[in-house]
């Protein structure tokens, strides 16, 4: 290291960029924990000059990060409940019957372009032309209740 002109401290702190650079690139805020740790441990490296007192307190930055930081962090800016995707976005989603049961038929309503099978939730009858809001998709049908007119 001497070669190039760089301390330990140069290294800890070098280390600590990359591991913040690849937070931006994950999940789940581990990554800047394992970064920002690196920065005191540089501070000790440097004052020190010695790598047990750094690598200790590498390991306390990063207890305190894992246990107080993260869930502080992960309670206040993620969303409780994850994105949806797919058929679970769908449901409250407004859509139309355009053939129900009454002849003989299966139900089907219109949804993003296409004709769907469906059935009425339980309780509740649908006829041709209603507008109905999707309650749960199951093994690719539609359950519906009718929209209620307010």
């Amino acid at each position: 290291m001497s070669e190039l002109g760089l301390s330990a401290w140069h290294v800890w702190c070098a280390i600590g960029v990359l591991l913040l650079i690849a937070e931006v690139f994950t999940a789940g805020f581990i990554f800047a924990g394992l970064g920002l740790a690196a920065f005191p441990a540089a501070i000790v490296q440097a004052m020190t000059g010695s790598l047990a007192w750094a690598l200790t307190t590498y390991t306390v930055g990063l207890l305190i990060f894992l246990f107080t930081i993260r869930p502080i962090a992960m309670r206040t800016f993620m969303k409780a409940k994850p994105a949806q995707f797919g058929p679970a976005s769908w449901v409250g989603s407004t859509v139309k019957v355009v053939d129900a049961q009454d002849d003989g038929g299966a139900l089907k309503a219109w949804f993003r372009d296409s004709s769907w099978s469906a059935v009425a939730q339980e309780g509740h009858v649908l006829l041709e032309g209603d507008m109905a809001e999707i309650v749960e998709v199951k093994d690719g049908i539609l359950v519906l209740k009718p929209v209620s007119e307010s």
